[in-house]
Formats: structure tokens, sequence, C-alpha cells
């Protein structure tokens, strides 16, 4: 199973290519052109959520600045603080407060690009062209507390 980020690359990928393949074809009704165009427009958006940040040394500032808004940098900061061994810091606290805040959002922002993707997937069919749409992500059901047991 692909996991968020490898889902909206696939996506991405395939509707610049898409958007470069129509931009030359005359037979492609506008609507579909505007499909693409907006759909291209909402996975630009949720990029910086779900895109890994840069790798090395410069390229992701350190931590700092963009590569903030990024999910993963701010799992791997909470994974990182959490399994120190030590009490959890306040970045800690706040990049596990953020991520559990923000993903199912930013997860049904991506499910509803996918639902879209998949419209436009069945316009593109009769006119021989081809988006392979990833499956929506399910977000697990919300657990309640847990509760004492044996009188605790």
């Amino acid at each position: 199973m692909r996991g968020p980020a490898e889902r909206l690359v696939s996506l991405t990928r395939q509707i610049n290519e898409l958007s470069t393949t129509v931009a030359s074809r005359s037979d492609v009704p506008a609507d579909v052109k505007s499909s693409i165009d907006s759909l291209k427009t909402d996975l630009a958006a949720l990029a910086p959520k779900l895109t890994p940040p840069p790798t090395g040394r410069g390229g992701g500032g350190g931590g700092r600045g963009a590569a903030n808004d990024s999910l993963i940098t701010k799992v791997g900061q909470a994974k990182t603080g959490l399994m120190a061994g030590m009490t959890p810091g306040e970045q800690t606290t706040r990049a596990y407060t953020e991520v559990k805040s923000q993903t199912p959002k930013t997860i049904t922002d991506l499910n509803a690009a996918i639902a879209k993707a998949s419209a436009l997937s069945s316009r593109l069919a009769p006119l021989n062209l081809t988006l392979t749409v990833p499956s929506p992500i399910v977000l697990p059901a919300a657990t309640p507390g847990r509760r004492p047991s044996n009188g605790q």
C-alpha cells in the first residue's frame, strides 16, 4: 500500500504529463482542460504538507522555514523526541500535537483530490488519455480512551 506522499507524487506527475499532452490537442473539451488545471492546483497546494523535505546539507534549512509545513518533518520530530528516552520537551509535544490535528484534514484533502482525479479519469478515457488514480486513504476510526478495568 502506498502512503500519502507516494499517491500525491504519482498523481502530480501524471497530471503534469496530461497537462502538456492536452495543451497540444484540439479534441479535448475546454471543461476537461480546466478540470486538469484545477486538479493540478489542488495537488500543488497539498505538496508542502506531504512532500518529504530535501535531504543533505542546506536542503531543508536545518529544519526551519518551509520544511516545517511538511507533516513528514513534524512526524520525524515527534518520533525522534518520543524515542529519545527522556521526558518529551515542548518542541516534541508541539510537533506531536500539530501532526495529530493536521493529518486527518490533510488526508481528507488528498482523498478529495483523488475523488476529483477519479471523475476526471472517466472523462479522459473516451479521449484515449489515461489517468491511473490511486485508491483513497482510509482513516482509522477514532478510538475512545482506555477505561480502567478490574476496579482500577
